[in-house]
Parts: C-alpha cells; structure tokens; sequence
C-alpha cells in the first residue's frame, strides 16, 4: 500500500539518502487481503460522529458499509462476521491511541 503523494514519497526519499529519519520509517505493512479492511475502516472511521472524546463506529455503520459496497449480497455469514471483528478491533485499537494521545485537562 503506498502512503502519499509522488511529492511525499521524493521527499521522504531525499530525506532517507540524507541519512535523516522519515515519518514513515515504521510502518505497517498490510497484507494483501486485508486491504479491503483497512478501506472500509478508513472510510468508516472518516465518517464516525464527532463530539467529546472518540467514539466507536456502529454496527449499523458497519453492515451500511458493506451494504453500500454490495459485500452483504455475496459475501457469506461467516465473512461478514470476519470483517465486523476486524473493524472493531482496528476501531477499538485506534480510540485507545487517541486517548493516550489527547491533552489531559
């Protein structure tokens, strides 16, 4: 999966003969058939509702999404059931982050 633009990516190279650390120096790498998870959390995760603190993505925003995608008319139980867990877990993962990462009051 490719991070950035063609400017980012001459950029971070520029910076990577210098020697110079770049922001993407660890990350992750995302297996080929999971792709489609990390699209539908991406997409799903832009969407989620604004407000105090972070708050989880719904299943109903889940089975929309795969609704929308046309996923619940050919993928079976089982699949369904595969990328809802997987959602959360990236959901659950990405709001314990942002609440260590949120300026305490």
């Amino acid at each position: 999966m490719q991070y950035g633009g063609e400017v980012l990516t001459n950029l971070f190279e520029e910076r990577a003969e210098q020697g110079l650390e770049t922001p993407l120096d660890d990350k992750p790498e995302i297996f080929e058939d999971l792709l489609y998870a990390w699209s539908g959390f991406a997409q799903l995760s832009a969407s989620r509702q604004r407000g105090m603190g972070a708050t989880p993505i719904s299943v109903a925003d889940i089975y929309a999404w795969l609704e929308i995608n046309s996923i619940n008319s050919t993928a079976d139980s089982d699949e369904k059931t595969e990328f809802l867990l997987l959602i959360q877990a990236l959901d659950a993962y990405w709001i314990k982050w942002i609440e260590q990462h949120q300026p305490k009051s």
